[in-house]
């Protein structure tokens, strides 16, 4: 798997802060594969999120969703963000789905750059769905 594979030289650009972080999970109980897995993924998706911030500009009202991009919970912080930016909430709940559709294919492309058989990026994606969760 991709996350075990790549290896630690290349930590620095994924934004890794280290050990430290790996050695806080391992004390929490996580195994050191796991916690190392959790990083992995936890770097990509950042890159993923910084590339549609980049995308969208501060100026957008869908930079008020980003927040809410990883979490499908409660409809009511969706609503209340409707009341306040002033848009309907079908309109933003819609923007939303787009906006978790664009990071979907960030992340698909982070993976291309990394996987040298393409074939192999739905895999690393529920990898690192299941490291996530």
């Amino acid at each position: 798997m991709l996350l075990q594979r790549f290896g630690a030289r290349h930590s620095e650009g994924l934004g890794f802060n280290g050990e430290g972080e790996i050695d806080h999970l391992v004390e929490e109980g996580v195994s050191p594969e796991s916690a190392y897995d959790q990083q992995f993924a936890h770097a990509l998706v950042e890159r993923a999120l910084e590339k549609l911030r980049s995308e969208l500009g501060d100026a957008s009202k869908d930079f008020a969703l980003i927040p809410l991009l990883l979490d499908r919970g409660d409809q009511g912080e969706l609503k209340c963000l409707s009341l306040e930016l002033g848009v309907a909430h079908d309109t933003l709940r819609q923007r939303l789905r787009r906006l978790r559709l664009r990071l979907r294919q960030l992340l698909r492309d982070e993976f291309a750059e990394l996987v040298a058989d393409p074939k192999l990026i739905d895999e690393e994606l529920l990898a690192i769905k299941s490291s996530l969760a």
